[in-house]
């Protein structure tokens, strides 16, 4: 079954990553393009690895996903 794909804001990243701890990885993804060398591919986002990282300042990540299974 292919994941359900919502671009969100991010504004929300945050929110949505403090969320993500709660449910298994193959169910609820926070998901980022351009996120460190990956430039073209989306990576996955995880609570206790990048809750301290500014997605509303840094240019660097662009595009946010919240991917549902």
């Amino acid at each position: 079954m292919k994941p359900i794909k919502i671009n969100i804001s991010k504004y929300f990243v945050s929110f949505f990553l403090f969320l993500s701890k709660s449910f298994p990885e193959d169910k609820f993804l926070v998901v980022c393009k351009g996120y460190g060398d990956d430039y073209e591919l989306f990576t996955g986002l995880h609570w206790e690895e990048d809750k301290d990282l500014d997605f509303i300042h840094d240019e660097q990540y662009s595009d946010f996903q919240l991917w549902l299974n």
